[in-house]
């Protein structure tokens, strides 16, 4: 059960509205002594009172007061404060050098055409892609998430490639390391000053998820074998997929997807750590 006076550390934010239009923070709160965490709820007269600095991903924060919904098992705080501020995301400089490498690494591609497309694809939305979260909640869910989490990718087939006896495809591997995720610029909306991370309802109607943009985008370019890739990562249909992975390429690139977003190298509150 939470506690009174005690720090929690809050993870997944999520800004949201009530029915009634009303803003509202929902988040969980990690115990620093037992690692447990507990369902959170602040509402729009509780934020007003807040500094915009206060309720971020990683912060801890020291919980005074709080009323327990038991039918939601949820707690909404009434009362807090600041204990550590955490940065909201990578650093501009390690964002930088993350970007840079994408385009590195696409630059060495022998196909020429498929080189060209990327290119263009990532010098266009540049700034976007810099400050692109990974995900809302689940993984790499920070300012810069999604950049980390495509050069995990590339990290973990790299070193895949040294000890595979199977026969893959390398650059088509690479290509969707640096593409499969694209669309994620667009699902996500991301304050680069809070940290807060919201689905755009916008690309929801136009595009239902992340994956069909992608997918769009690959076929509409000609790369078929990468928008089949794009297509099945996430693994099963039930999983998200729109469909499941066919080739040796896409069910390789799957499980490299599956490493980094489940076993991804940092949460927000550790990213000063981040060598690049």
């Amino acid at each position: 059960m939470l506690e009174q006076n005690h720090d929690y550390k809050i993870k997944n934010l999520i800004s949201d509205k009530t029915r009634d239009n009303k803003n509202m923070k929902r988040f969980y709160l990690r115990s620093l002594s037992t690692g447990e965490e507990y369902k959170c709820v602040i509402w729009e007269d509780m934020i007003a009172s807040l500094d915009d600095n206060v309720i971020k991903n990683g912060n801890i924060i020291n919980v005074i007061s709080f009323v327990f919904k038991e039918n939601f098992n949820t707690y909404t705080l009434t009362k807090l404060k600041l204990v550590k501020e955490s940065p909201v995301g990578l650093s501009p400089q390690t964002r930088d050098k993350l970007y840079e490498r994408l385009i590195s690494t696409t630059n060495s591609f022998k196909n020429e055409k498929l080189k060209t497309a990327i290119l263009e694809e990532l010098s266009k939305n540049e700034k976007l892609l810099k400050i692109s979260s990974a995900a809302e909640r689940m993984h790499h869910n920070y300012v810069g998430g999604l950049l980390l989490h495509i050069n995990e990718c590339l990290d973990i087939s790299n070193k895949l490639f040294e000890i595979t006896y199977q026969k893959v495809d390398r650059e088509l591997i690479l290509a969707a390391c640096i593409t499969h995720d694209l669309g994620k610029m667009f699902e996500y909306e991301v304050d680069e000053e809070t940290g807060d991370i919201q689905r755009s309802e916008k690309f929801d109607q136009s595009w239902l998820s992340h994956i069909y943009y992608g997918f769009s985008w690959a076929n509409s370019n000609g790369f078929d074998k990468l928008a089949h890739i794009i297509a099945s990562h996430h693994g099963r249909v039930d999983w998200g997929a729109i469909v499941e992975p066919k080739t040796i390429e896409a069910r390789l690139f799957h499980h490299i997807d599956d490493i980094s977003a489940h076993l991804g190298r940092l949460g927000v509150d550790e990213i000063d750590s981040l060598n690049v």
